[in-house]
């Protein structure tokens, strides 16, 4: 069985197919707002410096350990779970089961 698209460029033939093709999306590549990544690329470089990034952050922990509070013996069962006899599988399923 052959495809329609085979079937449709057997009919019109190759050239008249691909002019076909190319008419229709240079419509569409010649109406495209090309501002948008340049837009995006400024917001990039307008926004805070990952150190600057970092010292906030690190203001913010106020002196803690980490920003999120664990109790010392969850921080205990997570070093456990990270030494390197225990499997990702195993890992996971003492996480949440």
């Amino acid at each position: 069985m052959r495809s329609l698209a085979s079937t449709s460029v057997g009919a019109i033939g190759q050239d008249a197919a691909r002019a076909t093709m190319t008419a229709a999306f240079s419509a569409m590549r010649d109406d495209a707002d090309n501002t948008v990544p340049k837009l995006i690329a400024d917001d990039a470089w307008a926004a805070p410096s990952w150190r600057d990034a970092a010292l906030e952050y690190h203001k913010a922990r106020d002196g803690r350990a980490s920003i999120a509070p664990y109790a010392p013996k969850r921080l205990a069962r997570l070093r456990r779970l990270l030494a390197d006899n225990v499997s990702f599988g195993r890992a996971w399923n003492s996480l949440h089961f």
